[in-house]
Formats: structure tokens, C-alpha cells, sequence
């Protein structure tokens, strides 16, 4: 019998700082000017994981071009680090125009920078004497705390001022995830000046007391998550790179997208939206809802989507036959009565929970299919006789009659489970016989057969299905023994979580010690050597 582990199908959108030049700056504190030349100080700000670090650095001078190139490794582990670090320039004179242009590689091999392609760059006009004293108004004290921890304010906190020259060049701005490196003071509530910032690439606000979000001016953004604030209004309209947008539980009463043609992930689950247009998203590739008021949602346009999950809204339909390239869904708490994914060739994971009203799931032929997960369902009839590379099907509290799980590989099958299903009698399976070749939780008057169109044969344990049925555990609910009452000889005793999770096993013993169990149901499998029978406890 194989071994199996038990995974929980959860649709998730990936998020996050990548490790990037951050940020870098001219300062003009170290300027020294003499009849041979100008000393400048280049700032720069990296964000690494751990095996990364700096590996090399270098500059040409060509008349009144510096281009300054620097290196660095990338990690691989979610530790993560600021690498600030101050280099020296020369200049040969002492007043004229410059071009400054930064060059940012991450391209190595055995610890040498190859300098082949850039990963960023960036330019830097301005004029000797460097001496750049302008400044921007900060109005949000938390969000000038920030700035002044990473040495991109202007050194004096609490003023609510930063100099300019030292945030025009900022590409990632993060302040949801700073303990690891300083404490914040307070948390953001006001972002009225983030238009200065005309190099962002990066915006993370997420778990602020933000109430709107202006982005209108910054047209570099690739990446914007704000999820946990107030924010009843978005404007992302001039954002024309934006790949990735995150914003989850805020107040959002509408979302406009539809200059957006770059965007690839979208998140905007509990907010108050009740429609939104997604026919110029073409690149979109993962769309996660939950929690909103939409009654309908057309994805006609989106041909390129492969993820998507929907939950807490009251769909009433869905037509994903467009979306060709789909290889995961998730429909949870939704209004719909059938779902047909025939089109959707490369899917490889479903899951549906807690669709009321779902009387019909069309399937068949999709031969990619591992997972399928549906609970607390309508359907009666399930045919998966045509899905060969399943491995895990979890079939729990439906109203199921008739299942067909004879592919022609049940070897590849990893876990079936079919609890409450108080009418399902009989699964039609590639081979009868005392085991199976996949690990099983089922309901007691379920039964294996190559056949189901045919009577089952009568289990033999040395009692009829009718005395199975009379075994009794007590008490339940139970604090820490748990006690079978019956005549039967006990081979095995399976305990299993609300999940399917193998949580305790024993041998020929009827108390049962759960002191150790979590509180909460539990399903108790008693075994014979020829039948079995699955019955429910409560843990307290």
C-alpha cells in the first residue's frame, strides 16, 4: 500500500521584495574641490537573502560620462538583508555637466561579474559644484521615519522633509516589512507625496491605515501591494508596466484595470466591488477573488490565465472554456449549480468546497488532472474513468451515488477519500481485492468493486453489516478516553481529522487514549480483516 501525505489545496498568489538595487544617490557632503578635480560619494542600497552579498565594482570616465558599474550575487533563503555601501569618484574638474549612469549586474560565474547584460540602470544628470539642497514635504511621520532609517531622508527625523536628489532614484519602497531592520514609527497613514518618487518600481504598504492611493504619476511601477488598509479608492491608471497587484481586504468600491495591459497576478479579494472588467488583461495569469459582492465575471478575454480562485462570492455562472491555459482552479462558496471544464485540457489541480448548490462538474477526458478536491456538494455522479494521472481524490459530505474511479491506473493513485456520502455503496475501481494499491477513507456501507452495475457480495467478518453498524463509542464528546463498545474482534483502530490526516493508529484496543488529540471532530475507522466501519467523535 502506498504511503501518502495529505496536502492541503490552497490557491496562493506569490508576493514580495525581489533582491534589488533599492536605491542610490550622489551625495554632496564629501564633495572636495581642488584645482585637480571633484570627490563625489555614490550611496547605494541593496536588498539581498542570504548567499548573496557584493561582488565587484567599477567606473569609466569618458569626457562628462561616468558610467558606474556594479555586481552583486543573489541568495537563495527568505533571510534577507540591506547592504548599503559608499564609494569614492573622482572627477577630473571641478565645474561642468555630467551624465552619471548606473548599471546594476547580477549576472557571475565562479565569483567574477560577467558585466554582460544589466539588470537596471539608471542616469543622473547634474553640475559641478554638486551642491543639491532641494527638498520634498513629507507629510506622514511614519513614512519619513522610514526614509530617514535607510539614509534617504535628510538625516534629521521628525521634520517631514527629505532631500530629493535622495529618493528620485528609489525603486523599492517596502514599509510593511521592516522589524527585521528598524522600527518604524507608527504606521503609515497618508502617502500624499509618493507621485516624487518617479523610479518606483516596488511599492509594499500592506497593514497600514492608508484611505486612498494615488499612483498616478508613478508610471514605473511593476509591483503594488497594499492589502489590510482603508483604501476606498486606487488610482493605478498611468501605471502602464504594473505586472502584480495585490490589494486584499481593504474598501475598495471599484477597481479600474483597464489600463493595465501588462498585468499578470491580480489579488483584490474582500473588497466591496461588485464588477470589474478584465477584457484588456489579456497577460493576466493568476486572478484571485474572495469575499466580494459579484454575481458574474467574464474571463472571455483572458486567455493566458493559468491560476484562479474565487470564494465567498455569490457566482451564479462561470465560463472558463476560453481560458485554454488554466492548470489550477478554486471555486469556494459560490452560487454555481454546474461547472464544465472540458476546454481546460492542461489543468492539473481542482478544487471546489462548499458549492451548496453544485449538481454537475464535467471532467472527463482531462488527462492531466492530479488533484480533485469537491465538498459539500450536490452531485450525484462522478465519472473519472478518464482521468489516468490522478494521485490524490478527496470527495467529502457530497451527495454522491455512483463513483468511477476505473482508469486503468489506480496504481498512480495516491489517497481516495469519500466520507459522508451516506449514499454511495459502491466505487467502481480497476481491481477488487482485500487491499488496494491507495490509501482509502470511506464510509462503511461503501464497498470496492470492478462492477457496481452488478450486486456487491456480503462482507464476511463473522457478522452482518447490520451488527457493524451497532458498534458505539463513549463518551462522545470525550476528553481523553474514548471507548468502543462492541462483540467484534478489533484489528485496527484509525483516527483520522477533519483533513483526512492519519492522526493516531492502534491495535486490538477498545479505549482509545485522545487526551493528545486538538479539539475538534474526528473520524474513527475500526477495522476487521474483511470490512470496517468509520464513525465520528468529538475531541473537547
Amino acid at each position: 500500500m502506498k504511503k501518502y501525505i495529505l496536502i492541503l489545496f490552497i490557491f496562493f498568489f506569490s508576493y514580495g521584495y525581489s533582491q534589488e538595487l533599492i536605491n542610490y544617490y550622489l551625495s554632496p557632503e564629501a564633495i572636495s574641490g581642488t584645482t585637480e578635480g571633484t570627490v563625489l560619494m555614490l550611496h547605494t542600497t541593496f536588498y539581498y537573502y542570504n548567499g548573496a552579498g557584493y561582488i565587484d565594482h567599477n567606473y569609466t570616465i569618458d569626457g562628462q560620462i561616468i558610467t558606474f558599474k556594479l555586481c552583486y550575487a543573489l541568495g537563495s533563503t527568505l533571510f534577507h538583508h540591506f547592504d548599503k555601501r559608499v564609494y569614492e569618484i573622482i572627477l577630473p574638474d571641478i565645474t561642468g555637466d555630467y551624465t552619471f549612469k548606473m548599471e546594476y549586474y547580477n549576472d557571475y560565474n565562479n565569483g567574477n561579474c560577467l558585466y554582460e547584460t544589466p539588470h537596471d540602470t539608471g542616469i543622473i544628470d547634474f553640475t559641478l559644484p554638486y551642491e543639491p539642497t532641494e527638498k520634498v514635504e513629507i507629510e506622514d511621520a511614519a513614512f519619513e521615519s522610514y526614509l530617514e532609517y535607510l539614509d534617504f531622508g535628510d538625516d534629521v527625523f521628525g521634520n517631514g522633509w527629505v532631500y530629493k536628489n535622495r529618493i528620485t532614484n528609489i525603486r523599492h519602497i517596502n514599509v510593511a516589512y521592516t522589524n527585521n531592520f528598524f522600527e518604524m514609527d507608527g504606521v503609515v497613514e497618508s502617502l500624499s507625496t509618493i507621485g516624487e518618487f518617479k523610479s518606483l518600481k516596488d511599492l509594499n504598504v500592506n497593514n497600514q491605515l492608508l484611505t486612498e492611493l494615488n499612483l498616478e504619476e508613478n508610471t514605473k511601477l511593476e509591483r503594488v501591494y497594499c492589502s489590510g488598509n482603508m483604501i476606498e479608492n486606487l488610482n493605478i491608471s498611468n501605471s502602464l508596466k504594473l505586472e502584480n497587484l495585490r490589494c486584499r481586504n481593504d474598501e475598495l468600491l471599484q477597481l479600474d484595470v483597464s489600463n493595465n495591459i501588462n498585468l499578470e497576478k491580480l489579488n483584490f479579494s474582500g473588497n466591496l466591488i461588485e464588477e470589474i472588467n478584465l477584457s484588456n488583461n489579456i497577460d493576466l495569469m493568476e486572478l484571485s477573488i474572495g469575499q466580494t459582492s459579484m454575481s458574474n465575471l467574464d474571463l472571455t478575454n483572458n486567455i493566458n490565465l493559468e491560476k484562479f480562485g474565487i470564494s465567498n462570492t455569490p457566482l451564479e455562472s462561470l465560463d472558463v472554456s476560453n481560458n485554454i491555459n488554466l492548470y489550477s482552479i478554486g471555486v469556494y462558496d459560490a452560487l454555481l449549480t454546474n461547472l464544465n471544464l472540458i476546454e481546460n485540457n492542461l489543468l492539473k489541480y481542482i478544487d471546489l468546497e462548499n458549492n451548496i448548490l453544485l449538481e454537475a462538474v464535467e471532467i472527463s477526458e482531462l488527462n492531466s488532472i492530479v488533484t480533485f478536491y469537491c465538498r459539500e456538494s450536490e452531485i450525484t455522479e462522478l465519472d473519472l474513468s478518464l482521468n489516468p494521472n490522478l494521485e490524490n481524490v478527496f470527495l467529502m459530505s457530497n451527495n454522491l451515488n455512483s463513483l468511477n474511479i476505473q482508469n486503468g491506473n489506480n496504481e498512480n493513485l495516491e489517497l481516495l477519500l469519500t466520507l459522508n456520502n451516506p449514499n454511495l455503496f459502491c466505487v467502481e475501481i480497476d481491481e477488487e481485492g482485500v487491499s488496494q494499491p491507495f490509501q482509502y477513507v470511506i464510509d462503511s456501507q461503501t464497498e470496492f468493486s470492478e462492477d457496481c452495475s452488478t450486486p456487491l457480495p456480503t462482507p464476511l467478518l463473522g457478522v452482518n453489516n447490520n451488527s457493524l453498524q451497532q458498534i458505539s463509542l463513549y463518551p462522545n464528546p470525550v476528553i481523553d478516553v474514548l471507548v468502543i463498545e462492541t462483540q467484534l474482534p478489533i484489528k485496527t483502530i484509525k483516527v483520522y481529522n477533519l483533513q483526512g490526516k492519519l492522526v493516531k493508529e492502534i491495535s486490538s484496543n477498545k479505549k482509545i487514549d485522545v487526551s493528545g488529540l486538538a479539539t475538534g471532530m474526528y473520524f474513527i475507522k475500526i477495522e476487521s480483516d474483511d470490512n470496517s466501519v468509520t464513525k465520528k467523535f468529538v475531541k473537547l
